[in-house]
């Protein structure tokens, strides 16, 4: 896996954190996160949440 593949994933990671308010310290969370892992690198790429607008998009 290169760098650039990793750094895309801790990014993606840490919106899905925020938005789906998960605790890595729960197992129930760590299982959400390593599916969602999974699906990112090896099925056919994780999609945001539902809700999720990017930073740049959102207005103030």
């Amino acid at each position: 896996m290169s760098q650039q593949a990793w750094n895309q994933w801790t990014e993606f990671c840490k919106m899905l954190l925020n938005e789906y308010r998960l605790n890595p310290a729960r197992r129930e969370d760590q299982e959400v996160i390593v599916r969602q892992m999974e699906q990112y690198f090896f099925g056919d790429g994780a999609a945001p949440p539902p809700d999720y607008v990017a930073p740049e998009q959102k207005s103030s």
